[in-house]
């Protein structure tokens, strides 16, 4: 039987606190709102990630400006490629 993980997915309200030294925003979570909890099996969570995106909000993400980024292997965040905000994340439960 196949590990099952558990994700619970949450709506990000942030802002831009500082720019890199590129000059790019560098975002703080101001809060986030819970939407949704979701099981996989993936072995690759940001399949399962994508895929809730697709289901929810109709969302092809190759052809939007947002992209998913996951900067500690845990937290996965949907952000726009404008401005790297972070606009939707899926963050494990334990």
């Amino acid at each position: 039987m196949k590990e099952s993980f558990e994700y619970e997915i949450r709506e990000i309200d942030a802002w831009a606190e500082d720019e890199d030294d590129n000059g790019n925003p560098i975002w703080s979570w101001n809060t986030s709102y819970h939407m949704d909890d979701i099981k996989t099996t993936a072995e690759d969570h940001k399949t399962a990630f994508l895929r809730w995106i697709h289901q929810r909000y109709s969302i092809n993400l190759r052809k939007a400006r947002m992209y998913i980024a996951c900067d500690d292997g845990a937290i996965y965040e949907l952000r726009t490629r404008k401005d790297d905000e972070p606009i939707l994340a899926m963050i494990p439960k334990f």
